[in-house]
């Protein structure tokens, strides 16, 4: 391309895709105050470890922040429930959850859409604790 003769890439993300798209409105909204202070939920069915990375939409720079606690937070169950429509449970990013702590349970080294944790640990959630209702609230 002329004038472009010098040009170079310097730096690229290993994937592209799309940090960040809608959520539900669960019947619990988890927050990035939630997952900077790792929290904990009795009706969890994930746990995740990563910290809060947010990225600027307008220019390169990231910031990091570590979880408080033990390092971790939990996703309550509740944030996989819609408020307005029964029967139905979410997982993945869609999950009920503000853009801070999106920036942290997006990002799961063990399954990066966090599908995995909702199957596996939903069977004992239900046998071990009691859940919300799937009706809306």
């Amino acid at each position: 391309m002329p004038g472009c003769e010098h040009a170079y890439v310097a730096s690229s993300a290993q994937t592209v895709g799309v940090r960040e798209s809608r959520h539900i409105l669960g019947q619990y909204v988890l927050t990035g105050a939630d997952a900077l202070a790792g929290r904990k939920f009795a009706d969890a069915i994930a746990r995740c470890a990563y910290g809060v990375d947010i990225h600027d939409p307008q220019g390169a720079n990231t910031s990091m922040q570590a979880i408080g606690g033990d390092g971790s937070f939990d996703i309550p169950y509740r944030c996989l429930v819609p408020q307005a429509i029964g029967n139905l449970l979410v997982a993945g990013r869609a999950i009920s959850g503000d853009h801070v702590a999106h920036a942290a349970y997006h990002a799961r080294p063990d399954d990066p859409h966090d599908v995995k944790p909702f199957p596996t640990r939903l069977p004992f959630a239900v046998h071990d604790i009691y859940l919300p209702s799937l009706e809306p609230a």
